[in-house]
Formats: C-alpha cells, structure tokens, sequence
C-alpha cells in the first residue's frame, strides 16, 4: 500500500509541476532553495577571489625577491670591477699589509685601515664592504694554476649572489 502512495505523490507533484511551472513548484514546495543557491555562488565567488589574492601575493613576493636578487648580483660584480680597476691602473699587487702574496682563501679589504702602503690588500680575516644603498660584497682571492681567481658575494637584504672572475 505504500508504494500506491508514494505514486500516487510523485505523479501529483510532477503533475503539479506541469501546471504552475517547475520553479513555482521548487520555491513552493522547498522554500530554503533560494537560499541554499545563493550560498552556494557566494561561496564559489569567495574561493575564487581568495584564490586570485593568493596568486597576487605570491606575484607581489616573487618581484621583491627577484628585485633584491639584482640588487646583491650588482653589489657582487661592483667588487670585483673595483678590484679589476685597482689592478689595470697599478694600485692593487695582491699583497698582504706586511708586503707578502695573498695566500688562497684571503679576503680583499678596501679599507686604508687595514692596509699600510696602499688603499687595498689581502687580510686573512672576514671583510665586506658596504655600499650606498646597503647592499654589501666581499672578496676572496685565489689561485688556479697561472690564473688569479676572484670570487666575489654581493647581498643585498638576505639575498646573495656570487661571481667569479678568472684571469691572468
């Protein structure tokens, strides 16, 4: 007897939705679908938004770091361009402050204090030289057969890049 029932309620609904129209029959007989369809755009709207957001930001930090990237590269070749200009023009003998060779491993100092005939000279201990838009590089020197190597690390708010120049 059931199963008459039922039938018989599922032809009088479809029926009924023949007659009045399938959505007045829905809001009619479902009152929260309304609503129930619009939380359902709002929350699509929303997943997409926060995921549009995200990708931004992840842009936005990409660009700082990539900016920064090239702030400490240019501090890194600014090194070794000045110890290549030192070199060319005759003041920079690759010498320690007591006149001997720099061993491999020195760092270059660019600062008077540390060097007693000329401006640059090779120390044993850790030396970087700050610039003007607070980046910094240091310099170490070594040798590879006849060649000078010279590996210079610019950084530039916690980001680092190296270059290394090899000559005779």
């Amino acid at each position: 007897m059931n199963k008459k029932l039922s039938i018989i309620q599922s032809s009088f609904f479809i029926g009924n939705c023949f007659e009045k129209g399938f959505a007045r029959s829905l809001a009619a007989d479902k009152k929260g679908n309304i609503l129930m369809i619009t939380l359902l755009i709002l929350t699509s709207v929303l997943s997409i938004s926060l995921g549009a957001a995200t990708l931004v930001a992840q842009g936005i930090k990409l660009h700082r770091t990539q900016k920064w990237s090239t702030v400490a590269f240019f501090a890194a070749e600014s090194g070794v361009e000045r110890i290549l200009y030192e070199d060319r023009k005759g003041g920079f003998d690759f010498l320690r402050a007591d006149d001997t060779p720099c061993l491999a491993g020195d760092y270059i100092s660019l600062d008077p204090a540390d060097c007693v005939t000329s401006d640059i000279c090779c120390v044993s201990s850790f030396r970087d030289t700050a610039l003007s838009n607070g980046a910094r590089f240091n310099i170490t020197y070594g040798e590879e057969g006849l060649e000078i190597v010279l590996k210079s690390i610019g950084s530039y708010l916690g980001t680092r890049r190296r270059i290394e120049v090899r000559y005779e």
